[in-house]
This record gives structure tokens, sequence and C-alpha cells, in this order.
């Protein structure tokens, strides 16, 4: 079973009628009601009212109480968000040494987002990720990989902005561009990705990976607030 068959959403998630909003609610909420595994940390929600991030033209707050309830609609100097996975198509999108906060260092276009880049450096998924050895083998005969994990990160990320994979590159990168505004950091984003707690205090738990996807993709990058 691939990355993706694991961690995608069921397909309820793709509809908008009332029950894929309720199944939306009760997995988020699952997030813990003191507003912290896939949201922010308390002491994130600072002066100046409490963070926000935005999905349907509304701001919620990224905590697991409001946004998994869906209320808390607030407008605040400070809202946290990320970029979709198209923004990073573009090179001058980009920092020149970004890190995966795991010991990478020297993420930039080329390496991780030009699909016309050929070097020697070019980065796959796992290594962007964290992970301490490939996850499998790859093709023997020169084919694509099919596990999603061993591909070129440009290849994942101009795949379908839904695939899990696309989802959490696009995570890492918005860690690294949207600094202060993302409520992670590279290595937060790689600790969730292994189902564990990047917070002060917290524990790790096996719906972190799954948890975190949901933020990400549908209220973590859709671009700026207004």
């Amino acid at each position: 079973m691939n990355e993706s068959d694991r961690t995608n959403p069921p397909q309820g998630w793709q509809g908008h009628g009332p029950d894929s909003v309720e199944e939306r609610r009760r997995i988020l909420r699952s997030l813990g009601a003191g507003g912290a595994i896939a949201g922010l940390p308390v002491l994130a929600q600072a002066t100046g009212g409490r963070p926000h991030c935005k999905r349907g033209g509304v701001n919620y707050h990224p905590t697991a109480s409001a946004v998994g309830s869906m209320v808390g609609s607030v407008t605040t100097a400070l809202p946290m968000y990320g970029h979709g996975s198209s923004y990073y198509w573009s090179s001058g999108n980009w920092g020149t040494s970004w890190s995966n906060g795991k010991g990478l260092t020297g993420m930039n276009f080329n390496r991780c987002a030009n699909a016309s880049y050929t070097g020697a450096d070019r980065l796959r998924f796992w290594q962007v990720l964290g992970f301490s050895a490939a996850p499998g083998a790859l093709p023997h005969d020169g084919s694509m990989p099919a596990d999603l994990r061993l591909r070129w990160c440009s290849d994942v990320l101009r795949g379908d902005a839904t695939r899990a994979e696309c989802v959490w590159l696009t995570a890492m990168f918005n860690a690294n561009k949207v600094v202060g505004r993302f409520p992670y950091t590279p290595g937060g984003v790689s600790d969730l990705y292994f189902n564990r707690n990047p917070l002060p205090g917290g524990s790790d738990a096996p719906t972190l990976h799954s948890n975190a996807i949901i933020l990400f993709r549908d209220y973590l990058s859709q671009g700026m607030p207004a």
C-alpha cells in the first residue's frame, strides 16, 4: 500500500454535503480539545488577536476546537496561512537554501521543484520529509516508481495537489517560505509526518499524520488570507 492509499481521507471528504462536513468536524475535533496537535500551541495565540487560517473566504482559528466545529471566525492582523503546490513551480518564489529541519540543507528550486533539472543533487520525496533511508527499492528498469515516496520532488509537486505526498511537500516548503505565518517549522512538519507531536510536552499519536493532512490541505494551502 502506498502513502496516498494509507493517508488520503475517505471519498466522502471530496464532497460538500452534510455528511462530508460532519466527518470533517469529527476528524478535526479528534486533534484535541485544547487547540493543540495540528493547530497552534497555546503560547502562539498571543496578543493582538488569535491567529487564524482561511477556508472558503472565511477566517478560522487553526485550533482543534474552533476549526473542528467550523466556528470562531475573526479578523486579526496575523493570519496563519500557506500557499498551494503550484506556487512553488516558480523559481521566483523560492529561497536559496531551505532546510527540512532534520539535517538536510540546501533545498532550492532546482533540487526540489524544477522539472527540467537533472543534476545529481536533486531530491526525492523521502529525503525531504526526513526518512532515515529510502522506504523501498527503485525499479531496476528505470521506470517511474509506483511508490510516490521514491519519486523526485518535482514530479510529486506537479501531480495531484490533493495527494498526500504533494500535501506534505507543500507543507514543508510553506514552513520555509511563510515563516511566522505557517504554524509549523520544517522540523515540525517532518515530525507530524511520522506521527510525532512537534509541540513542547506533546505525546506521539497514530492520528497525527492523517489529521495534519486535513489542516494542511483544506486550511493552510489557500494563499494569503484577504
